[in-house]
């Protein structure tokens, strides 16, 4: 009868028989395998990322050239003439309509603001801005102080003035108002006059 250590002893004999001739790869294989399946993975990771740089690339280059890249290169103001366009700024006072009526103002544009001087921002900032339109527009900025989702006030100024374009620029401003009373967001920010 066989003993089982028999075995073992003559299976580790048979090993080293077969490792000295070449007939049994040594027992790092799995570890070379390995290391050679990460060097490939992280050649294949190089290579996708390479090909998928050369591809946004490619996206870019053929967006650059597309309407929607070149439209920011077109003059701002590029249809509208001094002589007769008038133009009517709602929120006038605040930071984006100030700045908007500075625009019109420079290219010789007969500009009309409007503004309610809501309670939410300084008036004392509002006024001051409105100060560097009168003085930068001389005959070219009159203000309205009102609520343009008054149809009233709107329509005088739309008809008295010959107004050709409108620039929307009001709202009410606070989201914590806006939950308290949604009413005068709707009113103010999506209604206006009706």
């Amino acid at each position: 009868m066989r003993n089982r250590k028999d075995d073992e002893t003559r299976g580790s004999e048979i090993q080293d028989m077969e490792e000295k001739r070449g007939e049994r790869k040594p027992g790092h294989l799995k570890t070379w395998v390995l290391l050679v399946m990460l060097v490939l993975l992280m050649a294949l990771a190089a290579l996708g990322s390479k090909t998928r740089k050369r591809r946004k690339t490619e996206r870019y280059n053929k967006f650059k050239e597309s309407p929607e890249a070149t439209a920011h290169n077109t003059p701002l103001l590029p249809q509208l003439h001094p002589d007769s366009t008038r133009v009517l700024v709602t929120g006038a006072a605040g930071f984006i309509g100030m700045h908007t009526v500075r625009k019109f103002i420079s290219h010789g544009i007969r500009t009309f603001g409007i503004d309610n001087f809501d309670k939410y921002y300084s008036e004392g900032l509002k006024h001051a801005r409105l100060d560097i339109l009168r003085r930068e527009g001389n005959s070219l900025f009159s203000f309205t102080e009102g609520d343009f989702s008054d149809e009233g006030t709107i329509q005088n100024l739309l008809k008295n003035n010959n107004i050709t374009h409108i620039v929307h620029l009001a709202a009410q401003p606070g989201i914590e108002y806006s939950l308290r009373n949604p009413v005068a967001y709707v009113t103010t920010n999506v209604l206006g006059p009706r």
